[in-house]
């Protein structure tokens, strides 16, 4: 006993410092770090989004911070979104009627680090293309908007997309609706087939975020110049052109005539697809970049275009099979059915 006492009066100020260490480690840190990484406290509300019909974009709505968790919280989000807007100008892009009891549309979440995966059943597949890219985008952004979430993938079967901070930030804006006097920038095709050829039209009192869809209809209508083609069967019906911009997507919706009425080569057909595509990006807003161009047959996807693989994925502007321009002029000095002037 003597020994434990001169050995205190000796080390004490060691062993209290010992001790605050072992009951810092022990019982402070571990509630400092479970009140820090798991209920918190954010500023402002939580945003979640939903699609305005009339302007064609996604807004957000304010709700309360629900407290708990980060997993509590995202589900909370995901919950948000599955109900309708407050606002009546909003509607919900939660596909309902997705799934069954058996199969529920939504799976789980997981959270890995920064990183968000939703796991959803395999009928999301089933959604319509259009549907699917304001679900996705809605989604993508209500859950980017969580402080925690930095990355966000969506799995179904064996599809997968991701998003990230940066891809949404890099997405261009669309203004307020307006009419505008333009140019619009068509690109037909060759009759050689040496590439595309740009030629420019005068467009007045033209809705702004109309622009790509009076593109292409001047486009099936065909050049007014000599020595280009359009290609485009003049058939075809444009039912929607969709500019989704959080996800820089263009969703160019046409009949079924696009399909069954082209008779071209593969070589053909590729230069076509390219003609509308560029002819889109270019006059869509923000100009040619970061936009990608899908198509929809009859609202429908497809894998395959008369050779051309890969048709259900994005197309980019393609400024590489571009070789020449017509003049602009005015729509008063357009040349008549014989090319006259």
């Amino acid at each position: 006993m003597i020994v434990i006492i001169k050995f205190w009066k000796t080390h004490r100020v060691w062993i209290i410092a010992a001790t605050l260490v072992v009951v810092i480690c022990a019982v402070v840190l571990p509630i400092v770090f479970v009140l820090n990484g798991r209920d918190q406290i954010f500023p402002g509300q939580m945003q979640i989004y939903f699609f305005n019909q009339t302007e064609g974009r996604l807004y957000p709505e304010g709700r309360s911070w629900p407290s708990g968790t980060p997993e509590l919280i995202v589900a909370t989000a995901i919950s948000e979104l599955s109900m309708n807007p407050t606002s009546r100008h909003l509607t919900g892009t939660w596909p309902h009627g997705v799934g069954s009891s058996d199969s529920p549309f939504f799976k789980y979440h997981v959270m890995y680090g920064s990183t968000l995966t939703a796991v959803f059943c395999e009928s999301y597949l089933e959604i319509l293309p259009l549907q699917e890219a304001l679900f996705r985008s809605a989604f993508t952004l209500t859950m980017l908007g969580l402080p925690f979430v930095d990355n966000v993938i969506i799995r179904a079967g064996n599809h997968q997309w991701a998003e990230t901070t940066e891809t949404i930030q890099n997405a261009p804006t669309i203004s307020p609706v307006r009419l505008v006097d333009t140019q619009l920038i068509l690109y037909f095709i060759d009759e050689l087939g040496e590439g595309l050829v740009r030629e420019y039209f005068e467009a007045t009192d033209v809705d702004f975020q109309q622009l790509a869809r009076e593109a292409l209809e001047r486009l099936i209508e065909g050049p007014t110049i000599e020595g280009v083609v359009s290609l485009v069967p003049s058939e075809t019906r444009i039912r929607n052109v969709v500019s989704v911009t959080e996800t820089a997507s263009i969703y160019v919706s046409l009949s079924g005539e696009f399909l069954t009425r082209f008779s071209g080569s593969t070589a053909q057909a590729s230069q076509m697809i390219y003609s509308i595509v560029n002819t889109v990006i270019e006059n869509s807003p923000q100009g040619v970049r970061p936009w990608q161009v899908f198509f929809l047959i009859d609202s429908d996807r497809r894998d395959e275009f008369h050779g051309v693989t890969d048709f259900d994925t994005g197309f980019e502007y393609n400024e590489r099979i571009v070789f020449g321009f017509v003049e602009p002029y005015a729509l008063s000095d357009a040349p008549d059915e014989e090319g006259n002037r």
